[in-house]
């Protein structure tokens, strides 16, 4: 349990921190571009869809720290979460995020 609230306060830390702008080079793939392809990128869009990714990760997180970690629908419900989260997120961060 006391992983679970570790793991919980280090993603809400991460997400104000790059909400904040100031953990820009925490984004995967973002910090290794070139000036050019930065220009490309609507920062504080890309910056709202890695925080909101992080802050589901601590909602998903939530049932384990109340004492529901021994349901395997649960187990079964939170992965399908996880999958549903990291697949939208990727579509976000390179549609809605991307200047046109």
């Amino acid at each position: 349990m006391i992983v679970f609230i570790i793991i919980s306060v280090l993603f809400i830390a991460l997400g104000v921190f790059i909400l904040s702008g100031k953990g820009d080079f925490l984004i995967a793939g973002y910090n290794t571009t070139n000036k050019k392809e930065k220009k490309q990128v609507n920062i504080k869009r890309l910056r709202l869809v890695i925080a909101v990714i992080l802050f589901s990760v601590v909602l998903l997180i939530t049932p384990s720290l109340i004492g529901k970690e021994d349901s395997v629908i649960a187990h079964l419900v939170s992965s399908f979460c996880y999958i549903v989260i990291t697949f939208v997120g990727i579509v976000l961060a390179n549609t809605w995020c991307i200047k046109k």
